[in-house]
């Protein structure tokens, strides 16, 4: 028998009554309107985002043969979608066939959320995935370009991704390079480590690396500061900060997080 499974659709509306007190909405967030607009110009919102509750979503998740992305020991949401622009397709084919096989459903953009227990800072974490992903392409450049130049060093590619759940060891880097590295510092005599302040950086990434980076520095930015001061120099970069604001984040006056 499939399990539970319960579906809202996110959108102007606002978020449905129902799911609303279940949420336990934050005091000073309204639940009326789109529940993106605290957050980002509402245009930058499509249309069609499904809201999906799972019963024991963290069970689903633990029993997947491979972790789908090798990070998360705890599943308290995930955002799911048949174009995203880092997942790679056959993982998305996977969990989606896992989520026909468990729960009898067949997602093509949804956020999956945990029927026991609905979050709203992870609910608002996973949209924002989505809105990062439906981006037009020029403005995810825009971007991704931002983020080369702010984040040039290996120092200030640290302090970015303290805002997010990953580090260096999450990405593949340039084998060679590193080799080459380690022998000049050998041959010279000098540490190990010599060498690597300009390496480890944001424009030394893997592209699909850099769009996964930028995603979640942003969704962590508004609803997960990790106990961090989101504002800091260190984390948020000005000239970053003037580029998100452009394309249409909330920069000034977001809400404050409670989670």
């Amino acid at each position: 028998m499939a399990k539970k499974v319960e579906v809202y659709r996110f959108g102007t509306d606002g978020i449905p009554k129902e799911l609303a007190e279940r949420i336990g909405m934050p005091s000073h967030i309204e639940a009326r309107g789109h529940p993106l607009r605290p957050y980002l110009d509402e245009k930058m919102t499509q249309p069609g985002l499904d809201v999906i509750l799972l019963e024991d979503l963290n069970g689903f998740y633990q029993k997947l043969a491979k972790n789908p992305f090798g990070f998360m020991s705890y599943c308290s949401g995930l955002y799911l979608a048949e174009n995203h622009i880092w997942m790679p397709n056959e993982e998305y084919e996977r969990i989606n066939d896992a989520l026909k096989q468990e729960y009898g459903i067949d997602v093509k953009r949804g956020l999956l959320l945990p029927q026991e227990s609905v979050n709203y800072w992870t609910m608002i974490h996973e949209a924002l995935h989505d809105v990062f992903n439906q981006l037009p392409p020029e403005q995810r450049a825009e971007i991704i370009q931002s983020a080369i130049i702010s984040y040039s060093s290996s120092d200030k590619l640290y302090g970015m991704l303290d805002l997010t759940h990953l580090n260096t060891t999450n990405f593949h880097w340039d084998l060679d390079e590193t080799a080459r590295i380690m022998e000049e510092n050998r041959r010279m005599n000098r540490s190990p480590l010599d060498g690597f302040d300009y390496f480890y950086t944001f424009g030394n990434l893997q592209p699909t690396y850099q769009l996964q980076v930028a995603d979640e520095f942003i969704s962590n930015f508004f609803a997960n500061n990790r106990g961090k001061d989101r504002w800091a120099i260190r984390h948020l970069s000005p000239t970053f900060r003037l580029t998100l604001e452009n394309v249409g984040y909330n920069m000034s006056s977001p809400p404050a997080i409670t989670r």
